[in-house]
């Protein structure tokens, strides 16, 4: 929150991006989806802008593995899918 006053007053958004964990067995029963929806709720009801990725194409029909090398790390196709879903997100 005091981030966002902070930048607020130089006129620049803050906007949160929460990128998901990449688990082996898949999106269809995502482990920590209530994490992703209770900080976006929270921070959303004080002003500050959430791009939850896991409600992205890097998600949606294809494998974890297609975008990441382990359950934390993005492979080059990764960081390329989720650049491009910031940039639609943001514009």
């Amino acid at each position: 929150l005091e981030l966002s006053k902070i930048l607020a007053g130089q006129g620049t958004e803050l906007v949160l991006v929460i990128l998901t964990i990449f688990p082996e067995e898949g999106f269809a029963h995502y482990p920590i989806g209530h994490m992703h929806r209770e900080l976006a709720q929270k921070l959303s009801t004080r002003g500050i802008r959430v791009i939850d990725l896991l409600h992205s194409p890097l998600t949606q029909g294809v494998s974890p593995r297609t975008y990441a090398l382990d359950i934390w790390h993005l492979n080059a196709q990764g960081h390329e899918r989720v650049a491009s879903s910031l940039i639609d997100a943001l514009l």
